[in-house]
């Protein structure tokens, strides 16, 4: 507002004007989110992107995420919107050991590391007068396992590879 005032310190000649200043967002931070730090083969990996801008607040845009074994393989890449969730299967019998996944938006970089976890696990079937044995988990398994049928009991300490069955007759 500006005006002007006479002698006796009464405004006249007043005029008013309204702007609005926009600041645009500049990028300064990427993030990367994981639901969960630690994965359970089978299961999937939640994974995004958050880029913030100089307020901390979220800019809508896109972020490379590739995710990388032990090996610095890459295992998997999509480029996806900021603050979508990537979702990647992690396969029942995937080895427990520590992945790590990279982000990409303009010229900001970050990275993070997960874990598989170890899962022990084993299917077992009645087929016929023989139960079947099979390791469905990520790592060998060696436990006893007690099975009944009927009135038949059977204690089994099978050592299984990853993948590999074994039969028993009852």
């Amino acid at each position: 507002e500006a005006y002007e005032k006479d002698f006796n310190g009464n405004k006249s000649n007043v005029g008013f004007t309204n702007y609005k200043v926009y600041v645009s967002q500049v990028p300064t931070n990427l993030e990367i989110f994981l639901e969960n730090k630690k994965v359970e083969p089978g299961t999937n990996l939640n994974v995004k992107g958050i880029l913030r801008d100089q307020t901390g607040e979220k800019i809508g845009s896109t972020v490379l995420l590739t995710i990388k074994n032990e090996q610095e393989k890459i295992m998997e890449e999509r480029e996806i919107a900021t603050d979508e969730f990537f979702v990647v299967p992690i396969k029942y019998n995937e080895p427990p050991r520590e992945w790590k996944i990279f982000g990409i938006s303009g010229d900001l970089e970050n990275e993070m590391s997960f874990k598989i976890l170890e899962k022990e696990a084993v299917s077992v079937e009645l087929v016929n007068s023989s139960v079947i044995v099979t390791n469905v988990g990520n790592v060998p398994y060696n436990k006893t396992l007690l099975i009944k049928v009927g009135p038949e009991s059977l204690n089994v300490r099978p050592y299984l590879e990853v993948d590999k069955s074994k039969k028993y007759s009852l």
